[in-house]
């Protein structure tokens, strides 16, 4: 859009016809085409991918006509029970929503969705946990709405920043730092790879597991650039 090419406006037209073939109609949509049941994670995903699409396209009749639905059947059905699957997909696609439709309604979805969040999960991250990137991405979109309403939730929005400020910390120890060539573990010992150098900027996945995976390196990226993008305390 910034450039003006068009080469890939085919790609993108048959990438969303796809993704919109794969909605269960009045419902969300399968992980595929055998599937006959939509499902947690990929209901979160897609519902992100359009209310990310039409604020580029909001002319897309197609889109519009989803998202009529779909905005309402997602917020119903993961009102009760609450799923960790869903939850950072859904609370960046209720905030897109938000910032685009102004309605209420995903104001008081962002709010449900962050008090049960805290309330099941209950977290306390201890520093020997996995890292937690893709939550993260999850509790950073609560606050950069509900910081606009904060008179409304100031507890709410202490214990999210609260949280953020600890989780963020240890998700930065796991990544892959330049010429690094050993994990610390604890207790004296170490992991020690001449290879690992070759993956810096990477995350690990947790001192227990010391793996990389570009899809966790991703989510840490992306909750790095939505903190970049918080309004500053005052």
């Amino acid at each position: 859009k910034a450039s003006g090419d068009t080469q890939f406006a085919k790609h993108r037209d048959a990438w969303l016809r796809g993704l919109l073939s794969l909605r269960i109609p009045g419902r969300g949509f399968r992980a595929a085409p055998h599937h006959i049941s939509e499902m947690e994670f990929f209901n979160g995903e897609s519902w992100f991918a359009l209310a990310t699409y039409i604020d580029f396209d909001p002319n897309n009749a197609a889109v519009a006509g989803a998202l009529e639905t779909l905005d309402d059947h997602l917020m119903q059905r993961y009102a009760d029970p609450w799923n960790i699957l869903f939850y950072s997909w859904g609370m960046m696609a209720a905030e897109r929503r938000y910032a685009t439709t102004r309605d209420e309604k995903f104001l008081s979805f962002i709010v449900f969705q962050t008090k049960a969040y805290l309330e099941h999960l209950k977290p306390a991250p201890d520093g020997k946990q996995r890292v937690n990137c893709a939550g993260l991405e999850g509790l950073v979109s609560a606050p950069r709405v509900l910081g606009a309403h904060v008179i409304k939730f100031p507890n709410l929005v202490k214990r999210l920043n609260d949280l953020i400020n600890t989780e963020l910390p240890k998700n930065l120890s796991r990544q892959v730092r330049p010429g690094q060539n050993r994990i610390d573990l604890g207790g004296g010992a170490y992991l020690s790879s001449s290879r690992l150098s070759g993956y810096a900027g990477a995350f690990l996945e947790s001192i227990a597991n010391p793996v990389t995976r570009i899809d966790l390196t991703g989510h840490c990226l992306s909750a790095m650039m939505m903190l970049e993008s918080m309004p500053a305390d005052d």
